[in-house]
């Protein structure tokens, strides 16, 4: 069973795309540009990416599988994701700020980055050493 065999998921997948992609074009004409790092966008991308996660885990919580999600590649992927989402949300949120009062914040932001990047590396890894599901998921 996919992600988007609710009712709801497909419409709220697209709403959330449209309103993103309205968000970002907005964003970079009234607010941040195309000159600067566009935390608005990261950040309400993030959430999104974010919320898709929690559906994931939501879907599998309310219909177990005979396999152990801990042999799932998608587990993994998923979670990487969510970590790394998760994470970086709050850099993303924060960046302008932190940079705009000491740009020496930004080398400490690009480490914690890079740590949170590892992170989902290595469970992207794990997913990879998984075998693979016989289900197939339909994304849209």
């Amino acid at each position: 069973m996919g992600l988007l065999t609710y009712s709801y998921a497909k419409p709220l997948l697209l709403a959330m795309i449209g309103l993103f992609l309205v968000f970002a074009f907005v964003n970079i004409l009234l607010w941040e540009g195309l000159d600067t790092f566009n935390s608005n966008s990261y950040s309400v991308a993030s959430f999104f990416i974010i919320a898709y996660c929690l559906l994931y885990y939501y879907q599998k919580l309310t219909n177990p599988a005979t396999m152990s999600i801990f042999e799932s590649r998608d587990f993994y992927y998923v979670t990487g994701l969510l970590v790394y989402f998760t994470s970086c949300f709050f850099i993303f949120v924060s960046y302008r700020k932190l940079t705009q009062e000491n740009v020496s914040n930004l080398g400490l932001l690009w480490m914690i980055h890079n740590v949170v990047f590892l992170l989902m590396c290595i469970f992207f890894l794990i997913g990879f050493l998984c075998k693979p599901s016989p289900q197939k998921y339909n994304l849209l």
